[in-house]
């Protein structure tokens, strides 16, 4: 894959509308049955965006999304007089909501989505920053950004996949940055 297919490949306009719940942050406390209503809320939103041709807050924003999951909306009554949902939102999308969240609540429990474990180890701050080093050590030698070459959640990921036995570069740095930072960065996870 080109480099500049990768860079539209995570691009926030580019999300699966009945995958977009798995990008909202902290949705691990969330049970099956209220991420059956988190992916049908999120994949209205998404949808809607789409189709409005407006970001995805514009619609309804994550808080209110996780909102109505946690308290399994099937109604419209439901969304009213409360403070965790704009009263535009339930105006303009009150009806479609109810309608998604009474579907949600009558999908057989065999086919809601596994619950999400979060990995909730903590990143060696000492890995981290050795790690930092050396992105920032190739960026100099090679003349570009640190930014260019890693990520944050790049490292991280090396780190956990180092914690789960065998330390291995996530996608984002295969291809030419494999060999200018990815070889270095594995090396580098193996001292102690």
């Amino acid at each position: 894959m080109s480099e500049s297919a990768k860079l539209t490949q995570d691009l926030p306009t580019k999300i699966d509308p009945e995958q977009a719940y798995l990008k909202l942050k902290g949705i691990s406390s969330l049970n099956s049955r209220q991420l059956q209503y988190l992916r049908s809320f999120c994949a209205f939103r998404e949808r809607e965006a789409q189709t409005r041709n407006v970001p995805r807050n514009r619609v309804l924003d994550n808080d209110e999304l996780i909102a109505l999951a946690l308290n399994e909306v099937q109604g419209v009554a439901d969304m009213k007089g409360v403070d965790w949902i704009d009263r535009r939102a339930v105006s303009r999308h009150g009806d479609a909501l109810a309608a998604l969240g009474a579907a949600a609540s009558e999908v057989p429990t065999a086919e809601l989505p596994a619950r999400l474990m979060n990995d909730t180890t903590p990143v060696n701050k000492n890995k981290l920053d050795r790690l930092r080093r050396v992105v920032a050590d190739q960026a100099k030698q090679f003349g570009i950004s640190p930014e260019l070459l890693s990520r944050r959640r790049d490292l991280e990921a090396i780190i956990k996949s180092d914690n789960q036995g065998q330390a291995t570069l996530p996608e984002h740095l295969l291809g030419w940055r494999e060999a200018v930072v990815g070889a270095p960065l594995l090396a580098a996870i193996g001292q102690s």
